[in-house]
Parts: structure tokens; C-alpha cells; sequence
């Protein structure tokens, strides 16, 4: 399962609970998801660490960490505001589903 998560403070779609369950955590920028977004919260509580989350930039520069048959890893995507690559990600989900 992917999750796409919340962009804003204050702002959250998912328990903090769930951020500490994920078996991987992305954020767009991991400097901005310290102040914004959906693990912000989970940070505040000690649940993740930053750390522990890679960017989508290293993500899609890392053909190890892509989905292959039977991956039923629970990833959390958290788009904070970089208007480029929320662009990027919305049109690649889009074209996926119309494909399908």
C-alpha cells in the first residue's frame, strides 16, 4: 500500500502511529517535513526520526528501494509543498489509473 499524506501544518490524514509502522517513509523535502506535513506530528512525538526517511529525489535515483512482485511494503509519501514534484506525482498516479 502507498499512502500520499497531508501538506500542511497542523494539517493530518493518518495516526502518527502509522508513520512508525511504514516500512518507508518519503517525504518531497525532508528538511521542510520537519515544520510541515504529515510527519511532523510523528516527529514531535518521537515516533520517527528523520533519519529514518529518504526523499522522493533519492527514492527514484535508488532502483533497490522500487516495488518488485509480492512488495506489500506500507510506504508513506509526504508531499509538504514542492510545487514541482507534487505536479510530477499527481500526473504520475493520474496516467496510472487511466491506464488501468
Amino acid at each position: 500500500m502507498i499512502c500520499i499524506v497531508a501538506d500542511a501544518t497542523g494539517k493530518y490524514k493518518l495516526i502518527p502511529e502509522l508513520d512508525r509502522k511504514a516500512d518507508l517513509l518519503v517525504a518531497d523535502s525532508v528538511a521542510q517535513t520537519k515544520e510541515r506535513g504529515e510527519f511532523v506530528k510523528a516527529i514531535a512525538e518521537g515516533l520517527i526520526k528523520t533519519d529514518s526517511m529518504v526523499s522522493l529525489g533519492y527514492l527514484i535515483a535508488t532502483n533497490s528501494l522500487y516495488r518488485k512482485e509480492g512488495d506489500n511494503r506500507l510506504i508513506l509519501f509526504d508531499s509538504s509543498g514542492v510545487v514541482l514534484q507534487d505536479c510530477a506525482v499527481s500526473s504520475s498516479v493520474v496516467r496510472e489509473f487511466s491506464a488501468n
